[in-house]
C-alpha cells in the first residue's frame, strides 16, 4: 500500500523597500503608460501611482508599475522580477486592489503579493507562496 503525505507550507519574503523608480534592473514592457489618478481618487490611494523599484530579500530585483487607478480603487499594475537561480526574469500585467494603505495584486494561482505604503513614501512588500509537497 502506498501512502501519500501532503505537506502544505508557505514561503514569505519581505522586500526591504521599494522606492520611486530611477532605473530598472528587471525586464519591462515597452508600452508603459502611467496615467495620473483623477482628483476623485483619495490621496492615500493615489500615492501608489507610479513606478517603484526594490529587491526581495536583498537578492531579487523587483519593479512595480502602477499604471492606472480607477475610482473603485482597482489598479492596473505591471509586476516585474529580475534574474534568480530558480526562474528567469520576466514581467506580468495584473490587477490590484488598494485598501487601507495596501495594494494587493491578483495573481492567477500564484503567490500572494502585497505592498504597504510607508510614512516615508516607500513601499514594503510581502510575497507569500503556498506550496504542496507530495511524498509517496
Amino acid at each position: 500500500m502506498a501512502i501519500a503525505l501532503l505537506g502544505i507550507g508557505t514561503t514569505t519574503v519581505v522586500v526591504e523597500t521599494l522606492s520611486p523608480a530611477q532605473g530598472a534592473l528587471t525586464p519591462l514592457p515597452k508600452n508603459i503608460s502611467i496615467q495620473p489618478p483623477s482628483s476623485a481618487i483619495s490621496s492615500d490611494v493615489a500615492a501608489f501611482s507610479g513606478a517603484w523599484l526594490g529587491s526581495w530579500g536583498h537578492q531579487l530585483p523587483g519593479a512595480l508599475i502602477v499604471e492606472r487607478i480607477s475610482a473603485n480603487n482597482t489598479a492596473n499594475v505591471i509586476y516585474s522580477w529580475g534574474n534568480s537561480p530558480w526562474f528567469k526574469p520576466g514581467w506580468d500585467r495584473v490587477m490590484g486592489y488598494i485598501s487601507d494603505g495596501n495594494l494587493k495584486l491578483a495573481t492567477n494561482a500564484g503567490p500572494r503579493i502585497n505592498f504597504t505604503l510607508n510614512p516615508d513614501g516607500t513601499l514594503s512588500g510581502q510575497y507569500v507562496r503556498t506550496f504542496r509537497e507530495y511524498v509517496h
